[in-house]
C-alpha cells in the first residue's frame, strides 16, 4: 500500500508515513520512551529534509544506517562475541 501511494500520490503517503511514526511512538510503554522516540524522528525528518532528491535521500539513509551500524551494533555485537568466548581461553 505504501508503495502504490509513494508512487501515485505523495501527499497522502506522507500523511500515511506520519500516522503510521505517531501510532508506533505512541505505543511505547512509557513517556520518557517517547520523548526519546519523538526526538528521534525529529532529527531523522530534519536531516532529511535538506536532501533535495530521491537519490539523496536514499544515499543519506543508507549513510545513516551504516553510521549506526558502525558505531552501535558493531561494538555491542563484538561484546556480545568477547563475553561468549571469554571461557574457552
Amino acid at each position: 500500500m505504501l508503495s502504490r501511494l509513494f508512487r501515485e500520490d505523495r501527499f497522502t503517503f506522507e500523511k500515511e508515513r506520519r500516522r503510521m511514526i505517531r501510532e508506533i511512538i505512541e505505543s511505547a510503554d512509557d513517556e520518557e520512551q517517547k520523548a526519546a522516540l519523538r526526538d528521534l524522528q525529529a532529527d531523522w525528518d530534519r536531516k532529511m529534509k535538506g536532501a533535495g532528491t530521491l537519490q539523496n535521500r536514499f544515499v543519506l539513509a543508507k549513510t545513516f544506517f551504516w553510521e549506526h551500524f558502525h558505531k552501535v551494533w558493531q561494538p555491542a555485537i563484538e561484546e556480545i562475541n568477547r563475553k561468549l568466548n571469554r571461557g574457552e581461553d
